[in-house]
């Protein structure tokens, strides 16, 4: 009897997952496991490095946005034409779209980071 194409990756699947947990378990007892990350402590340093990027990214965008409507502002107020008032106005409108992107992936950090948190405690030994 053949197994269908999705039986069979559904199979490799299961015995990806069966190998994959013997090589963690032995790697925790001490006798194998060569070759596996240790994954806690390759994402204890990323997320901060992440996080303060994408804090860095944010206050940058800030700084834009803050520039761009000072701009827009004294253009309004002196009825310059210089430079293009659409232009500028776009500028904000993506500035702000930026920063919204960029305040999702700073809250997905913080998510992560709690999970990963939770997962430590909760898979550390006794």
């Amino acid at each position: 009897m053949s197994l269908t194409k999705r039986d069979k990756e559904r199979q490799l699947r299961e015995l990806t997952q069966i190998v994959t947990g013997i090589r963690l378990f032995n790697k925790e007892c001490g006798k194998g496991g060569e070759g596996i990350d240790n994954l806690p402590s390759i994402l204890n340093e990323a997320i901060p490095s992440a996080t303060m990027n994408i804090e860095n990214e944010l206050n940058s965008t800030r700084l834009f946005i803050s520039r761009y409507t000072a701009l827009i502002e004294r253009q309004n107020a002196e009825l310059l034409e210089e430079p293009e008032p659409d232009m500028l106005r776009q500028a904000v409108i993506n500035c702000r779209q930026h920063e919204a992107f960029l305040k999702v992936l700073l809250n997905d950090v913080v998510v992560a980071t709690d999970q990963v948190n939770t997962l430590e405690r909760d898979l550390s030994p006794c």
